[in-house]
């Protein structure tokens, strides 16, 4: 029996208008119901004390969540990506509390005045509606998925480029990394969407990212960056201009540039893969500037404060000839100049730029000799001289060197007043005969050093199978020039030669043949000395006989200080998370004239209950032990957190 009802009954006709009408009885009840729950809250929402403030403090509030006043521009990059999207999702998450926070956050232009295009083009498009006519800062990253060739990828047309396009009038900052993925969206077609004014443009980079080869770069027009008038920072990644003689764009209000290129391939070769097929593969000296066009460039930046040059230079001529360059560029206002490739191109180069005493100069890379030998040392000491004279010059003195060499690199840092002013990381092969002695031997040689200056030294003293003998670098820091040097710093490895002890307790147990000097002596060398550092002191699977050893050779290399006239003023050992509190105990008992004796950072996160309460009763009894001394003694225990699985517990002993 079926239970519908006939199509032309009258029943089942007032049946659906009543029902009808009730449900329209129940959808105004139910809106009126639903603007009275909306009433409601927005009473309750009224009685906050948030609600009842000014629009202009609630603004300045918002400030201090909105990514576009928080987040430095450099937070957009692909290392904190989620933190970022975090933030501005947070922040539009604000935006949608109630009406009147909406009102506030989008009236408000400055709150919008980052464009932050992951989020899409949609919103990319609001954010540029909401900031209004106030400059903005662009972040537009793209990366290709799969291989990055064109024909491999679909047709894409990226519109956030055409978007960002249509007010770059405004932009103040503008950050492009992206790779090209398809036939329509290569970095050339973002760049010719974006070619045009930008009045306001302050700071450009250009970064040819994502997945590409490691050789692979783009080239673009150099006169995309003529209509730059206000450009203070630009930064080229991977991405070269062509140099076209006589087209040079001003760059009078130029502060930083930095250029940078990955390293080629074997044959010197560059991958453009945005070039017809024929023209992919382009040689080094093809692509980069030539030694006049790249002075003349430098030359357009009259106040130019930071230069950083990375494997971007021309390649310098072959020993006995020279660049001939008719005259020298001059930045006076340098602050920093960073060169990095062959450090033969490096301190070639620089020999044609003049700056001031108080600049930074780095050079980072690689030596153009065979196999990667010392040929090019040479050339590095005349200019590091030149630097140095420059200090002179101006009566400035070298209050800190760091000096490190391990893993067959060597590392120089200078300073001058508390700032670095020169810095060397290059690899380095030590030989008797090697020319970086005779390069170390002059440089320090020649330094001024300033009146308790410090010395950081880190070395590994064994390359390969052969272990490099203490007594050359002894000569070589016994020179009259750094008899000034008050303050040492010295690492475990550093430590072999004074305390072979270590050398069976070191990672690599690389020196278990090494015989020791018949005078220890590292320490010697520095007939100023005052104050040593001893860090990282590995006595771990140490026994008692093994941990006297130790003591007893560092108690005679600085007991035969005692000779030179110069006593010691105080020993400090740092991150010693492996050194019983009873050997310090023992080694300052050795030494009652020093004025401080101090260990710092003793590890406990990793220790048992049991384990702390043995840590605070070795504490608790050196402290009485010392007390009962016939010395007069300062005591501190100081405690200070580090995170949640742990704490640094830093006892200090002060003898007056």
């Amino acid at each position: 029996m079926s239970l519908r009802l006939p199509i032309r009954s009258e029943a089942a006709i007032q049946q659906v208008q009543r029902l009808d009408v009730e449900y329209q009885d129940l959808s105004v009840q139910m809106n009126s119901l639903v603007a009275q729950i909306s009433a409601n809250r927005s009473r309750v929402n009224t009685l906050a004390p948030i609600s009842n403030l000014p629009t202009e403090i609630l603004s300045h509030i918002f400030s201090f969540l909105s990514p576009s006043r928080t987040l430095a521009l450099e937070h957009f990059g692909g290392t904190v990506l989620p933190k970022t999207h975090c933030a501005w999702r947070d922040w539009i998450d604000v935006t949608h509390v109630c009406v009147h926070w909406r009102r506030v956050s989008i009236r408000d232009p400055s709150l919008w005045t980052v464009i932050y295009c992951k989020l899409g083009p949609e919103w990319t498009h609001l954010m540029l509606l909401r900031s209004r006519s106030l400059p903005i800062s662009v972040v537009f990253t793209h990366v290709g998925r799969g291989i990055g060739r064109p024909g491999l990828a679909p047709t894409y047309n990226e519109p956030r480029v055409l978007l960002i396009a249509n007010h770059r009038t405004r932009i103040k900052i503008l950050k492009l990394d992206a790779q090209f993925i398809a036939h329509d969206f290569t970095f050339s077609w973002m760049l010719a969407q974006l070619y045009g004014s930008f009045p306001l443009l302050e700071k450009l980079e250009l970064l040819r990212g994502g997945e590409s080869i490691e050789n692979e770069v783009v080239r673009i027009p150099i006169q995309y960056f003529c209509s730059m008038p206000a450009l203070k920072v630009l930064s080229l990644h991977s991405v070269v201009p062509f140099w076209v003689p006589g087209l040079l764009p001003s760059f009078s209000n130029l502060v930083a540039f930095y250029f940078v290129l990955p390293d080629p391939n074997g044959d010197d070769m560059y991958l453009d893969p945005e070039a017809p097929l024929e023209h992919q593969d382009v040689l080094r000296n093809q692509l980069l500037p030539t030694l006049t066009q790249l002075l003349d460039i430098l030359d357009a930046m009259p106040v130019l404060k930071y230069l950083s040059l990375d494997n971007t230079l021309p390649k310098a001529r072959s020993a006995g000839t020279s660049w001939q360059v008719p005259r020298v560029v001059s930045l006076p206002n340098l602050e920093i100049i960073d060169l990095s490739g062959c450090i033969h191109d490096c301190t070639s180069f620089a020999d044609y730029l003049d700056f001031p005493c108080t600049t930074y100069v780095g050079l980072k890379g690689n030596l153009a000799g065979p196999d990667g030998n010392s040929d090019d040392f040479p050339l590095i000491g005349p200019f590091l001289e030149r630097h140095i004279s420059r200090q002179r010059a101006e009566s400035r003195t070298i209050d800190r060197v760091f000096f490190l060499i391990i893993t067959s690199q060597l590392s120089l840092t200078l300073d001058v007043g508390s700032k670095a002013i020169f810095s060397l990381d290059v690899p380095c092969f030590l030989t008797a005969q090697s020319l970086e002695l005779d390069f170390l031997r002059n440089a320090f040689a020649t330094m001024p050093m300033a009146d308790n200056a410090s010395f950081e030294f880190v070395m590994e003293w064994q390359s390969g199978t052969t272990p490099y003998d203490a007594a050359i670098f002894e000569e070589i820091f016994g020179q009259p020039s750094l008899a000034s040097v008050s303050s040492v710093k010295l690492e475990s490895n550093t430590l072999y030669p004074l305390c072979p002890a270590l050398s069976k307790h070191m990672p690599d147990s690389r020196f278990d043949d090494y015989l020791p000097p018949e005078h220890l002596r590292s320490l010697n060398v520095f007939p100023g000395l005052e104050d040593v550092i001893l860090e990282c002191i590995d006595c771990r699977d140490m026994d008692a006989d093994e941990l006297m050893g130790l003591q007893d050779e560092i108690v005679n290399v600085i007991r035969t200080r005692e000779q030179g006239g110069t006593p010691l003023r105080s020993v400090k050992i740092c991150e010693c998370d492996t050194i019983p509190l009873e050997w310090l105990e023992s080694l300052k008992a050795c030494f009652p004239e020093l004025r401080d004796v101090t260990l710092n950072k003793t590890d406990c996160r990793n220790m048992a209950a049991d384990e702390l309460m043995g840590l605070r009763d070795e504490i608790i009894n050196v402290i009485r032990t010392l007390s009962q001394s016939n010395i007069s003694r300062d005591h501190q225990l100081e405690q200070t957190p580090i995170d949640d699985d742990g704490i640094d517990i830093v006892p200090t002993v002060i003898l007056q």
